[in-house]
Formats: C-alpha cells, sequence, structure tokens
C-alpha cells in the first residue's frame, strides 16, 4: 500500500498508524493483550517501517534531484562566464567542487605544506633553516569542518586530493573500518570557552496546583494559594581531556591520500568511541564523565519475568515510569545490540516473530519510539527517556597537531599525529530518564 501513496500522504498515513499505536497502549494499559492486539501492533509496525522506507527514499530523491538542478544551473554559468581558474578545478574539466574531509582541509593548508617543506624537505631541496625543525603547524579544526568521507576515488582530470604534496595516484583509496557512533546524535550538544561548565541539576519537585476557591475571610485559609516547590542543586562539570595519537614516517605524510586515512576514519572516530563510552558508563572520577550508569537521580526498572514477553512488558513499564514519574516525554531507548537483538528474535505463543522476523528488518522502534543502538551500551542495561535533558558541551573540537620532536622521531624522519578533544557533560533532569534490566540473553 506505501508504494501507491505520495511522501505527503505516506507521512501522514504514518502519523496516523503512530496515534494509533500511541492509543492503543494506552487502552491496554498494564493488562496482557490478547492474540488480536498482538497482531494489531504488529501489522502496524511493519506498515510504519514500509512507510518510513518510503519516506526517506522519497526524501533522499527530492534532495538529489535538488542538488543536481543547483549544479546544472551552475554549470551552465560557468559555461557562459567561465572567468578564473577555481583553485579545486580546472573549468575546462567540469570546475569539480567537492566539500573537504578535515584530512583534505589539513593537507591542503599553507601552514602544513610548508611545515613539510621546511622539516622533511622537498622535491630538490634541502633543510637549509635549522629553526624550521621541530616546529608544528599551528592548525586546528572544528568538528563542523569533517562533512564526509569521500569514495576516495580521482576521476581523469581531477587534480584535487593533496597533488600539492605528492604525486597523482589513480587508485582507490581503502577505508578502514569505524564503529557507528550514535549517541550524540539524540542528546543536547553544545560548546564552553571556560574548563568548568556549572549547570544546575533538578534535585526534585512538587506540584501543588489546584482549583482555589475566592477568599470569604480575611484570615485562616479562606483563598489561599498553595505552594509547590523545586528544588535545584548546582552542578560543578569540569572539561576532560580525550587523547590519542599514532607515529607515522614524513614518506607517509607527504601522501595526502595516507594522511586523509589516518585523520578521518581513525583517530577522529577512536575519540568519538570514547566519548560515547563516557556518556554511558563514565564515573566521573578523575579524568572520567559521569555517564547514566552513575548519575544520581536516573529512575530504575528492574525485569518482569514473564518468559520471552517479560523483556517486551519490562521496556514499556520504564517507558510508563518516564512519563508519570519523570513527567516527561520520552524520545528514544538506547541498548547493546544484543538486548536489541534478543527483542527482535522475541516469539509468541503461536511461535511468530512479534517484529515480523527476518524478512523486516527496518528502522529499529519499540513501543513507539526509535531504539538506538551502541556498542558501548553494556549488554542488560538499557535506557529510556528524554534524551534532551542530557547534554554535552565542547571545549575543543577536533584538535589535530603534529610534530616530530617526541623521543627519538626527529632522527628516525618520524612524526607524532595527535587527535585531542576537551569537553564537559551533564543531566539537567536524572528522572526524566530511566536504566532497564533487561535481563540480557546468552549472546551477552
Amino acid at each position: 500500500m506505501a508504494e501507491k501513496l505520495t511522501w505527503q500522504q505516506k507521512v501522514a498515513r504514518r502519523d496516523e498508524l503512530l496515534k494509533a499505536c500511541d492509543d492503543h497502549y494506552k487502552e491496554v494499559g498494564d493488562a496482557d493483550p490478547n492474540a488480536d492486539q498482538i497482531k494489531q501492533v504488529a501489522d502496524w509496525n511493519r506498515e510504519i517501517e514500509e512507510l518510513e522506507a518510503g519516506i526517506d527514499e522519497s526524501r533522499d530523491y527530492h534532495e538529489l534531484k535538488g542538488k543536481l538542478s543547483q549544479a546544472y544551473s551552475q554549470r551552465q554559468a560557468e559555461l557562459q562566464n567561465p572567468g578564473p581558474m577555481h583553485p579545486l578545478g580546472d573549468p575546462q574539466q567540469g570546475n569539480r567542487i567537492q566539500r573537504k574531509t578535515l584530512g583534505q582541509l589539513f593537507v591542503e593548508a599553507k601552514e602544513t605544506q610548508e611545515w613539510v617543506v621546511g622539516v622533511a624537505g622537498g622535491p630538490g631541496l634541502e633543510i637549509t633553516d635549522a629553526t624550521n625543525v621541530g616546529k608544528s603547524p599551528p592548525i586546528q579544526f572544528a568538528r563542523k569542518d569533517l562533512i564526509v568521507y569521500g569514495d576516495g576515488t580521482l576521476a581523469p582530470g581531477d587534480l584535487t586530493g593533496g597533488a600539492a604534496l605528492g604525486t597523482i595516484d589513480q587508485k582507490p583509496l581503502v577505508r578502514l573500518p569505524f564503529a557507528p557512533l550514535v549517541l550524540r546524535d539524540i542528546i543536547s550538544t553544545g560548546t564552553t570557552g571556560s574548563s568548568v561548565v556549572t549547570y544546575p541539576r533538578e534535585k526534585s519537585r512538587t506540584i501543588a496546583a489546584k482549583v482555589v476557591k475566592e477568599a470569604t475571610a480575611t484570615g485562616g485559609v479562606s483563598g489561599l494559594k498553595p505552594e509547590s516547590k523545586l528544588e535545584l542543586e548546582k552542578v560543578i562539570s569540569p572539561v576532560k581531556t580525550l587523547a590519542h595519537w599514532i607515529p607515522a614516517t614524513k614518506q607517509a605524510l607527504s601522501d595526502a591520500g595516507q594522511l586523509r586515512l589516518l585523520i578521518d576514519p581513525f583517530l577522529l572516530n577512536g575519540l568519538e568511541q570514547v566519548v560515547e563510552d563516557e556518556l554511558l558508563n563514565g564515573d566521573g572520577t578523575d579524568e572520567h564523565l559521569l555517564g547514566l550508569e552513575h548519575t544520581p537521580g536516573v529512575q530504575f526498572q528492574e525485569f518482569v519475568a514473564d518468559g520471552d514477553q517479560g523483556v517486551l512488558k519490562t521496556t514499556r513499564k520504564a517507558r510508563t515510569k518516564v512519563e508519570v514519574i519523570g513527567l516527561a516525554n520520552p524520545t528514544a531507548y538506547v541498548m547493546s545490540p544484543y538486548d536489541w537483538e534478543n527483542i527482535e528474535l522475541t516469539k509468541d505463543g503461536m511461535d511468530r516473530y512479534y517484529y515480523g522476523g527476518p524478512s523486516i528488518l527496518g528502522n529499529p522502534r519499540l513501543w513507539g519510539l526509535p531504539v538506538v543502538t551502541s556498542f558501548k551500551a553494556i549488554p542488560g542495561t538499557a535506557y529510556v527517556g528524554d534524551f534532551k535533558t542530557v547534554a554535552l558541551w565542547d571545549r575543543e573540537q577536533g584538535n589535530i597537531r603534529i610534530a616530530d620532536q617526541h623521543a627519538d622521531f626527529f632522527v628516525r624522519n618520524m612524526v607524532v599525529i595527535l587527535a585531542e578533544e576537551r569537553l564537559a557533560n551533564g543531566v539537567f533532569r536524572p528522572v526524566s530518564l530511566c536504566k532497564i534490566d533487561m535481563h540480557a540473553g546468552p549472546n551477552s
């Protein structure tokens, strides 16, 4: 049915089904669903996944259509008024302008090129100024500069990709595997210019609002309004430093493709893996962040033992706690891929998968909410809640430095490429989150 609808109709139908699911859950409550109710939810879930897949495809199509139309208009304007050659391409070759990754920006920076020539030498050049030895180019790039990692190929006539530091090689670059990161995408992020961040964290609240009769006397409790309470505490979150480095030869440094492989997927992704781990599991001691596992005030939902349906009931009750006790609107579940696997493999009394089985694998959703699977989440422990109340403040974003002063690297023609990030974090309303005992299966 989803294929016959327009993009707007698919969006409207999906929203209609999501509301129907929410109304259904509220109607059933904590009661055990019957077979018809279970089948209805499974049918809704399958149709929602099909609709969302169609919505994503339509969105991608229209975005591509707009980009191609813009590119065509730009090309026609260039042909009518070529002007001077663009530094990133020859107008006669199509003037292919690409968004650059952090590695490309670093390699093509004037400071980096001058440093390489001064310290590593260059074609037919020798080091004549000893003051250049041991210096590093003072370059820093923010996280926003890391846009995309290209396909690593060079089209005929394309002189981008680091020709300033090495000869062009038409071989495709080999991707290094790196872990997908998701937690930063669902929390609140910002920046700070200080080494310490302070923020108010809610400890408790008492809402005493009620209907008040008109006063009939000047004394006593007649017409007296009730008093509510909101208790906040000041929390100090020091900026913590995350870093790692990798050695490289100066020969490798002069190859833009090699340097791009090191900077883009390896060093920076390695930092972000630590950030994700700290946001979930950090204990707040020494140089660790205070993660959700150790944040005081986060609610807890114990496992409800009920066979294969136990994990489903447990996760649903946790959402209810966020809504009723936390007075919050939950935005997502966060759990280990192993725990999500256990949920998808659950079956009903007739040996049917609740989530449609292996033939249906769409965007993960549980009780109407998106599911974020993080390989840094501890198997057996999950979270649900309003993740907008979790904050991350960047002090330094994606700081890349390079030097040859380490140990005896200078005499070995080697350099250190260092990736460093400084940040702080906090949770404004811990009660809006709930930790869940998933009673993980054998895969964990």
